[in-house]
């Protein structure tokens, strides 16, 4: 009787410790997350022009705490979200990247184009950076406001788009009215897949406008929309033909030129045989 009990207790006990053993692994794991790379806060500042131009001054705080790493990866999107004028164009966005910094210091990168997005890679690849530090990105974006047929004018930006794969503690927007073009409509809302929710109540300072966000998970945006007079900035829209509809034309074109040469070819050796 006894010996059965002491063996109950001796499970029990072994349960206990499993239990607490996993919990200890799970409260380590917790811990060693929080100690991932992250971006403590991604600062930008927005100021748009009466030529139609706005320039955009981005200040990523990035912590890659204890992992080495060449440098940062920066996307932005190109495609407007507005359509085209005719069914065979696309509307697009023009990024002129000014300067790219690091510590207040000039840092290499790379930039390219891809699926509607430029790509900047920012970093020496020979050199390994840790720990903390301030990244820099200035450029000017050309085309990217938004015109309705009521006469009604609009910036409607993306902020960080979705390719982030890292927490953003904070997200700070400033958008500067140096021109006194901005009219009172004004939005703040942070997208993942198909839900959405709000910012932090946006601030109306005498010349500026201030949206924010708190902890921005990895994929999640952060889109903000301003309404503008729009009889005080340029009108300007920027297309180009659609890729597929160039595409199209030229394998048919040479799609025809194959078969014309088969049948000549073709044609010639039956000739050639006759006479023979």
């Amino acid at each position: 009787m006894f010996k059965g009990v002491h063996i109950q207790n001796l499970k029990f006990l072994i349960k206990i410790s499993l239990s607490i053993m996993l919990g200890l692994v799970f409260y380590m794991s917790l811990i060693s997350s929080a100690k991932a790379e992250e971006i403590k806060l991604l600062n930008i500042s927005i100021e748009v022009s009466d030529d139609g131009t706005f320039t955009v001054t981005e200040k990523i705080d990035y912590d890659f705490e204890d992992t080495e790493k060449y440098g940062i990866s920066r996307y932005i999107l190109t495609n407007h979200i507005q359509p085209a004028s005719s069914w065979y164009k696309n509307r697009y966005i023009d990024i002129n990247v000014l300067s790219v910094n690091r510590d207040g210091v000039s840092e290499p990168y790379t930039l390219s184009e891809e699926n509607n997005q430029i790509y900047l890679q920012i970093g020496d690849s020979n050199k390994i950076i840790t720990g903390e530090h301030i990244y820099e990105i200035k450029y000017e974006v050309n085309g990217g406001l938004s015109y309705f047929l009521n006469g009604d004018s609009e910036i409607y930006w993306n902020v960080n788009g979705d390719k982030w794969d890292i927490l953003i503690r904070r997200i700070e927007v400033e958008l500067f009215d140096s021109d006194s073009i901005f009219l009172d409509g004004r939005s703040c809302y942070r997208r993942e897949s198909a839900e959405s929710g709000s910012c932090n109540p946006i601030l109306t300072k005498e010349d500026s406008i201030f949206f924010s966000a708190n902890y921005i998970i990895p994929g999640e945006e952060i889109i903000f929309s301003q309404s503008i007079n729009q009889s005080k900035v340029e009108r300007v829209i920027l297309e180009r033909l659609n890729v597929f509809f160039i595409w199209i034309p030229s394998l048919l074109i040479l799609f025809f030129v194959i078969i014309v040469f088969i049948y000549r070819h073709k044609t010639k050796y039956k000739i050639n045989v006759h006479e023979t």
